[in-house]
C-alpha cells in the first residue's frame, strides 16, 4: 500500500472493497492498473477531469503590474515534507490554487456568462480577459477553449437536462409548438417547445431542442421529427395539441387589404426617403421641435409582419403635419398623398386597430388563447372593409365554437365560462374520465378501494355533476386576472375539474414561443461565433432557454 501514499494521484481515487481496482472520487469509474502503475489513473484525470489539480500544494507565479514593487516570479514546484530547513517561500505570499469546489463554481459561472451573454469561446484566450481574471483571483486558472467547449458546456448541459427531465415527468399534459429558422450560414433549424401547468399551477415553457433539419419541410418529415423528439423526452402520450404557424392567420387576412389602399406605396416611398437622407431626417426632427411635438421617427414595414405596416401608418399619421412641411422644403417633387388618400389612410388605421389589439393579446407570453378565441370572432368594427375582414377572420376560425376542445377550455376559464357553448354533458363525461383515471390501480389496494367505495356509495359521475355545478355558480374572474392562480386556490375544492384544467389551460395560441428562440439563435451564431457545430448550437440554445 506504500505506493498509494507517495503519489498525489491517489488523493482522487478510493479503493473498491474486495477488488484491486481504484474508483474515481468524481465519476465513480473503476480504473484498471497493472503492477502499481498509475499511468491509467493520470490519463483518466487528464481526459475526464482536466480542471482538477493533482498536487496537494502548488506554487504559481505571482505578477505585480505596479512597477514600483518590482516583478516577483516564483518557480512552480511542490512542497516537500522532508525538508527541515525553512524555505524562503514561507516568507512570501503564495498564490495557491483554488480548492476544487471553488474552482468548479467559477467554471460554472464562466459557462453561464458565455451562454447568457452570447460570448465566443475564444474569450478565454483573450489576453486582457486573462489579466482581468488574474487580478481578482490569481489562483484560478482559466480553462482552455477546448476544455470549455468539450467538457464544461456538455457537463452543464447534462445537469440542466436532468433537471428539465424531472420537471417534465411531473406534467400530466403538454402543448407543443414548433417552427423553423435559417441561420446566417444558411443552416436550417427546427425548434420545439412544450408548455404545461406545473405543480405550482404556473404555465411553464421549456425548449426541448433546436436542431439542424436538412430535410424538406413537408408534413411527413415534420411529423416524424416531432414524434422522434416526443419519444426521446417520453411525452408522446402527454401531448394534447401541437401548434404551428402553417395555417391561415391574421397576417394573411390583413395583408390582403393592402391591395385596396394605394396610399400604402406612397407611404413606403416617403419612409424610404427619410431613411436614406440624414439631412432630411434632421430637418424632420427640427420641424417637430418647432411645432412642439415629441420627436418620433418614421417606421418601415416588413412584408411578413403586418403589424409593422400598421405601425408605419399610425406613426406617419401622428406626425402628418411635420412630414408635409419637411417634404415641402427638402423634396417638393416627392409624390405626397392627397387629402382623399390621407382620409382613407386614417380610416384604414382605425379598422386595423382592432387587429393590432388581437395580435398583441394572443401573442402575450402567458396567453390563454383558446378561451379568448370566441371573443375575437365576435369583435365588431364599422365600415365595409371592416366587415369583409371580419368575415375572413370568422372563416379562419369557423370551427372554433363547435370544437369540443375549445368549448372545454373556455368553460374552464373562470373569466369566460358563462359565455361558453352548452356542452355540459361532454364536460361531465370528461370529469368522470379524469376521476376514474385517478383511482389506484394497485392490486394490493384493489379490494380495500372496492370496500370503501361500497361504504361511501360515491358515484364519480354524480360527483362530477355536483362539482361542475358549484364551479358554474362561482363569480366571474376579472378579465385581467390569471385563471391558473384562481384554480390554484381552489384545486382542493374542485379536484376533478383541476385535473382537466391541467390538460386544457396549457394550450397556447401561436407558435411565438418557438419564434422567440430564433432571435437568441441569431445572437448565438454571430460573426464572432459562426462556426459551432449544429449539436453545440443546440446545447447553447437549450442552456440559454432552460438554465435558471
Amino acid at each position: 500500500m506504500s505506493p498509494r501514499r507517495t503519489s498525489d494521484i491517489w488523493n482522487h481515487f478510493g479503493e473498491v472493497p474486495g477488488e484491486q481496482k481504484p474508483r474515481c472520487c468524481y465519476c465513480s469509474q473503476e480504473i484498471s492498473f497493472v503492477s502499481w502503475s498509475i499511468g491509467n489513473l493520470r490519463r483518466h484525470m487528464k481526459n475526464r477531469h482536466p480542471r482538477v489539480n493533482f498536487s496537494r500544494v502548488e506554487v504559481v507565479s505571482a505578477r505585480f503590474d505596479d512597477q514600483q514593487h518590482g516583478d516577483v516570479n516564483y518557480i512552480q514546484g511542490k512542497a516537500s515534507s522532508t525538508k527541515n530547513q525553512t524555505d524562503i517561500t514561507n516568507f512570501v505570499t503564495i498564490n495557491k490554487p483554488l480548492p476544487v469546489k471553488r474552482s468548479t463554481q467559477i467554471d460554472k459561472q464562466l459557462v453561464r456568462m458565455v451562454v447568457e451573454g452570447y460570448q465566443p469561446f475564444s474569450l478565454v484566450e483573450d489576453e486582457e480577459f486573462k489579466n482581468f481574471v488574474h487580478m481578482f483571483s490569481p489562483g484560478y486558472h482559466l480553462p482552455t477553449r477546448k476544455t470549455l467547449s468539450t467538457s464544461l458546456i456538455p457537463r452543464l448541459y447534462l445537469s440542466v437536462r436532468e433537471q428539465v427531465t424531472l420537471k417534465m415527468n411531473e406534467a400530466s399534459a403538454v402543448c407543443m409548438t414548433t417552427d423553423n429558422w435559417t441561420s446566417i450560414n444558411n443552416k436550417s433549424f427546427v425548434a420545439e417547445t412544450v408548455h404545461f401547468v406545473d405543480r405550482e399551477s404556473k404555465l411553464s415553457t421549456i425548449l426541448l431542442d433546436c436542431i439542424s433539419f436538412n430535410e424538406r419541410r413537408t408534413a411527413e418529415n415534420l411529423n416524424a421529427q416531432l414524434r422522434s423528439i416526443a419519444e426521446e423526452w417520453g411525452i408522446d402520450n402527454k401531448i394534447v395539441v401541437v401548434v404551428t404557424d402553417n395555417a391561415p392567420n391574421i397576417n394573411l387576412i390583413v395583408q390582403s387589404s393592402w391591395q385596396t389602399i394605394s396610399a400604402i406605396e406612397k407611404i413606403k416611398t416617403i419612409v424610404e426617403f427619410f431613411k436614406r437622407s440624414s439631412s432630411a431626417l434632421a430637418k424632420l426632427k427640427s420641424t417637430q421641435e418647432q411645432m412642439g411635438l415629441l420627436f418620433l421617427k418614421l417606421i418601415h414595414d416588413v412584408l411578413t409582419h403586418w403589424n409593422l405596416t400598421y405601425d408605419m401608418m399610425s406613426r406617419i399619421l401622428k406626425i402628418k403635419a411635420a412630414v408635409i412641411s419637411t417634404l415641402a422644403i427638402v423634396n417638393p417633387e416627392l409624390n405626397v398623398l392627397t387629402v382623399t388618400e390621407w382620409d382613407i389612410l386614417q380610416r384604414a388605421a382605425e379598422v386595423l386597430h382592432i387587429f393590432s389589439e388581437v395580435t398583441t393579446e394572443i401573442s402575450a407570453e402567458k396567453s390563454f388563447y383558446k378561451s379568448m378565441c370566441g371573443h375575437v370572432t365576435e369583435c365588431s368594427v364599422s365600415g365595409q372593409a371592416a366587415s369583409t375582414r371580419g368575415k375572413q377572420l370568422k372563416k379562419c376560425l369557423k370551427d372554433c365554437e363547435s370544437n369540443e376542445l375549445y368549448a372545454q377550455t373556455k368553460l374552464l376559464d373562470p373569466r369566460f365560462k358563462n359565455s361558453a357553448s352548452p356542452t355540459m354533458a361532454s364536460m361531465k363525461q370528461h370529469t368522470h374520465i379524469v376521476a376514474t383515471a385517478s383511482h389506484s390501480q394497485s392490486s394490493l389496494w384493489k379490494s380495500f378501494d372496492m370496500t370503501v367505495q361500497k361504504l361511501t356509495q360515491c358515484d364519480p359521475t354524480a360527483a362530477a355533476i355536483v362539482e361542475t355545478g358549484k364551479y358554474m355558480q362561482e363569480p366571474l374572474l376579472n378579465r385581467h386576472g390569471n385563471p391558473l392562480v384562481w384554480w390554484c386556490d381552489r384545486k382542493c375544492l374542485y379536484p376533478r375539474l383541476y385535473e382537466l384544467v391541467q390538460r386544457r389551460l396549457c394550450i397556447i395560441p401561436t407558435s411565438l414561443p418557438c419564434e422567440r428562440i430564433f432571435p437568441k439563435a441569431g445572437q448565438t451564431l454571430t460573426e464572432r461565433r459562426n462556426c459551432p457545430s449544429s449539436s453545440k448550437t443546440s446545447e447553447l440554445l437549450f442552456l440559454h432557454s432552460n438554465m435558471k
